[in-house]
């Protein structure tokens, strides 16, 4: 048997906090871990806070969240799971690794969610059904539904800043700002391209 980590966050962004209140999830946002510790966090999000719609696949950092007047709660569950079950995880990772630049995050599945319906495009997900591909789990379909899963796998539930002192930093700065014209034609294209999924998927 090995290991591997769910990491739950209540973010304090504006999407965040709407996440909470569309879903009534205390935790918004979730991402998977193959050590008990933030250095690698595996998940579906934006790649800046300026720009909400250019996001999908990748490793996400604690420094996003390294604002000591807003504290981030967190919740980490240490999950087992059978070596076979741990291999394919890692295979899927590197499957979306490869596949990055063709990753998006699965806005049409967020609006479906107040109708109890999901709404599956290929290399598209959320955060939530993006885990629960990696976990297997065919039975739980929200936030609070894993976070009820794994009661019994908590290791540690509190604020960000006393589980990690030094937060992990990433390549990109997290809150740059980039030319509007270029964060507009991004966003429009990432809006087009998932349409295109969309109505591909009903034509199909």
């Amino acid at each position: 048997m090995k290991s591997v980590y769910v990491f739950f966050f209540a973010t304090q962004f504006r999407t965040g906090k709407a996440i909470r209140l569309i879903t009534r999830n205390y935790y918004s946002h979730v991402a998977l871990s193959f050590t008990p510790d933030t250095s690698a966090l595996y998940s579906y999000a934006r790649y800046r806070y300026h720009e909400p719609l250019i996001s999908g696949f990748g490793i996400e950092y604690t420094d996003r969240y390294n604002n000591p007047e807003k504290q981030v709660d967190i919740k980490v569950c240490k999950v087992s799971v059978t070596d076979a079950h741990f291999e394919r995880i890692r295979e899927r990772i590197d499957m979306y690794m490869k596949n990055q630049s063709v990753t998006r995050y699965n806005f049409f599945d967020v609006l479906a969610y107040p109708f109890n319906r999901h709404i599956e495009l290929e290399f598209t997900h959320t955060c939530i059904s993006f885990l629960l591909e990696l976990l297997a789990m065919q039975d739980v379909h929200t936030i609070t539904q894993l976070e009820n899963k794994l009661d019994d796998c908590v290791i540690y539930e509190g604020p960000l800043q006393e589980f990690e002192a030094t937060p992990s930093c990433g390549p990109v700065d997290f809150f740059e700002r980039r030319r509007r014209i270029k964060v507009y034609a991004s966003s429009a294209r990432v809006f087009v391209l998932l349409t295109a999924s969309l109505i591909k998927k009903f034509i199909a």
